[in-house]
């Protein structure tokens, strides 16, 4: 199984925090509340 890195972040302001609902077109965790993720290269 290849492994993949990736990282998430979660902004915080003022005692709040962002969350993004993920695009129903990507390939994991469709319509899920998540962080900022991305891949690391």
């Amino acid at each position: 199984m290849k492994e993949t890195h990736v990282v998430t972040c979660f902004l915080e302001n003022k005692a709040k925090i962002l969350f993004l609902c993920r695009s129903g077109q990507v390939g994991s965790y469709t319509q899920r509340w998540a962080g900022i993720s991305g891949y690391i290269e």
